[in-house]
């Protein structure tokens, strides 16, 4: 029965004190600070979260665009090849190479390692075309 008593005494005394009796009250002050600073800490983290998000979607937004750039460079390139061929009866060793020089890629389109074309030729062809390109340029030339 002291068990008892003991435990309904401690209730009545609480029931006395109250909620907000000077005794609780560092508690829940300690209780609030420590929410506010939890949910503080959360708001800060969520921000830098999206900043650095953001950031990425940037920086990726910006790469996009210099690749599609770059991409719409060397399709102007290629239409100009093939216009340039397309408007020439047969193109020409000499042709080619002044057109390509004028282009002058390593300077308006940097990273472009070649540019070149190749002719269709038919078996009957191939051993005077052999011959005319060993005359004009490359002796040891051959298809």
């Amino acid at each position: 029965m002291s068990i008892h008593s003991h435990a309904e005494t401690s209730l009545i005394t609480l029931r006395r004190r109250g909620f907000l009796h000077p005794d609780t009250q560092p508690w829940i002050a300690l209780v609030l600070i420590l929410l506010f600073t939890v949910g503080a800490w959360y708001l800060a983290s969520e921000m830098a979260s999206r900043r650095v998000v953001e950031r990425f979607l940037y920086q990726a937004e910006r790469e996009r665009q210099h690749i599609i750039q770059h991409m719409v460079a060397h399709e102007q390139v290629l239409r100009g090849v093939a216009a340039f061929i397309e408007s020439s009866e047969e193109v020409s060793h000499e042709e080619w190479h002044r057109y390509f020089h004028e282009l002058d890629l390593d300077q308006n389109l940097p990273g472009v390692q070649g540019l070149g074309f190749s002719r269709v030729v038919a078996l009957g062809e191939k051993a005077a075309l052999e011959r005319q390109i060993r005359l004009e340029r490359i002796k040891d030339y051959t298809i």
